[in-house]
């Protein structure tokens, strides 16, 4: 995602596998102040390591799966046409 977004990253990353490398691929591929939407459930004990400082540097905002979440992410899908 750095490569085609130029390196500035993606705005908002969805994660819906459940799968350890996916949490990290999302949370390292939004922008400075972006999102990351963590909704796939992993089978229990299944752990991702991700660097907390870099997160929190970058003003990353995690969210999970609550409806008003879900809802911002239709409503922009239906608004870009996708």
């Amino acid at each position: 995602m750095q490569e085609i977004t130029g390196g500035r990253g993606v705005d908002i990353a969805v994660e819906a596998l459940g799968k350890a490398a996916t949490f990290v691929q999302a949370a390292l591929s939004v922008r400075d102040g972006g999102r990351a939407v963590m909704v796939g459930l992993a089978p229990f004990g299944v752990t991702a390591e991700v660097d907390i400082t870099r997160l929190v540097r970058r003003q990353v905002r995690n969210l999970g799966p609550t409806s008003q979440v879900l809802f911002g992410i239709f409503k922009s899908s239906v608004l870009l046409g996708t």
